[in-house]
């Protein structure tokens, strides 16, 4: 590749093709999938892309990820990097979605970021804020440094300056006592305050989009709080919430004929059987019956991170809830008769069933729930799950899987069902080695010398369904 001026030279061995000659919609294009750093270094190797990085369109959603304290019991300091300090000045009121994560606990800013900061609050015109400020807190870090006032305040300024924020997610907030009580220094006082955040239409509070782990009992602001300010943001319809932080009251308050009807209601349930602020919320039917009145096209989507067992979750996923989406996390409980019951209450709502957990002997219920939901268009699995199970349930909807995805080393290819050939009486027996084995645990004792060619099959049989080269991760 010869790079002369704005010219842009590659020879394939045929022909020499100037990339310099496609249009700047094109460049920009490209550079949208490049990280910052590759993107730069794309723009240094002519005049023609350094122009196009500057291009408005790549600069209006920006993340900016910065690293906190690992602990809040000694005091540290949070910088950020000289080159983003340099782009959040060159570029920071093109940005229009920004997404600012600290990573462990917030510390102190040195003065030229706090400064960079606060500039960026009064320059950028954004649209969509997501704010990660540090790690969620639980009672254990409340003994710890809290964050200076000072650094809390660069925050709240993106509320206070907002005037056309439609989307505002809050994935974590330092809810110190300390800090919560004050009005000038809790987020939501000043959500309350800023009159043109009575337009927004997406508020995400504490919900998480990923499957990582979360902190199983977090300070969160109770349902009564809430109740101060979400009546006031009547064009809300997206509203994502944990489990905690729901009741009727809430519920009944979004069904009000006064407010645009809800689309989409996120759940994100967090469980504990020894805690009485983080039980199951009890609501009754009738609830939520008012509710999907008041809001026909409402979706639910719900995630379960903790153990929840299955009565609890019952409790909460009633059937007169509209459910869209359930994920399963890693660390929480999903077995046959959760799966068994789900299908059975949402066959007619359910499209997304997601399941991150260490799951087993569920094929039967697997194939249950693909042959009764008949709008289910994702399924992810990460379960031990037969390789038979999966042809199954991919051909009996061929055409219409929008997202099919198992992991390869959970793969059972053995298709006997959990083991015919064993006498149910016994507990110990040979294998063909002549070893005793626990017949319990037979399964995994077997050694199958055809796996990879059994897996192979499977992936061509679903790659036929699929339309693409599908295998499993």
């Amino acid at each position: 590749m010869e790079v002369t001026g704005s010219e842009i030279t590659v020879d394939t061995g045929r022909e020499n093709y100037d990339f310099g000659l496609l249009p700047e919609v094109a460049w920009v294009q490209i550079m949208q999938y490049l990280q910052l750093k590759d993107r730069y270094s794309l723009s240094i190797t002519c005049q023609a892309l350094y122009q196009h990085f500057y291009h408005p369109s790549l600069w209006s959603n920006v993340k900016v990820n910065l690293t906190g304290g690992s602990t809040n019991f000694s005091l540290s300091n949070t910088y950020i990097p000289n080159r983003l300090v340099q782009m959040i000045d060159k570029f920071g009121h093109l940005f229009q979605k920004l997404t600012i994560k600290i990573f462990g606990h917030v510390s102190t800013f040195d003065d030229d970021s706090r400064l960079i900061l606060t500039k960026l609050s009064e320059v950028c015109r954004l649209e969509s804020l997501t704010l990660e400020a540090g790690k969620l807190i639980t009672q254990f870090d409340i003994s710890g440094f809290p964050p200076f006032k000072s650094d809390i305040q660069i925050f709240i300024n993106f509320i206070n300056n907002a005037f056309r924020l439609k989307q505002l997610n809050i994935r974590s907030w330092p809810m110190y006592p300390a800090i919560f009580t004050q009005n000038n220094l809790n987020i939501f006082n000043a959500i309350v305050k800023n009159e043109k955040l009575k337009d927004l239409e997406s508020l995400s509070l504490f919900w998480r989009d990923d499957s990582a782990w979360s902190e199983r009992e977090p300070l969160l602001p109770s349902p009564s709080f809430l109740m101060t300010f979400l009546p006031d943001l009547k064009k809300l319809t997206h509203l994502a919430v944990r489990s905690p932080m729901l009741n009727e009251d809430i519920l009944t308050m979004l069904s009000s004929p006064d407010r645009c009807r809800l689309k989409l209601l996120q759940i994100y349930v967090t469980y504990s059987a020894f805690n009485q602020a983080f039980q199951i919320p009890d609501i009754s039917s009738d609830i939520w019956k008012t509710l999907v009145l008041a809001s026909p096209e409402l979706e639910v989507e719900c995630s379960v991170m903790s153990q929840v067992p299955n009565p609890e979750l019952s409790l909460l996923l009633c059937p007169e809830v509209p459910l869209k989406s359930i994920t399963f996390l890693p660390y929480s409980r999903c077995n046959g008769q959760i799966i068994g019951s789900i299908t059975d209450k949402f066959m007619s709502s359910l499209k997304d069933f997601i399941c991150y957990a260490d799951t087993s002997d569920v094929d039967i219920e697997l194939r249950y729930l693909v042959s009764k939901c008949s709008g289910l268009r994702t399924l992810v699995f990460h379960g031990s799950i037969k390789c038979s199970t999966v042809v199954t349930m991919a051909t009996q909807k061929s055409g219409q899987w929008s997202k099919l995805e198992f992991v390869e080393k959970k793969l059972d290819t053995f298709d006997d069902e959990d083991g015919d050939d064993v006498d149910a009486d016994e507990a110990i027996r040979r294998n063909e080695a002549g070893e005793y084995i626990l017949v319990g645990l037979h399964r995994f004792h077997r050694h199958d010398d055809n796996r990879e060619e059994t897996i192979e099959q499977m992936s061509s049989v679903v790659s036929g369904v699929m339309g693409y080269k599908w295998k499993p991760v």
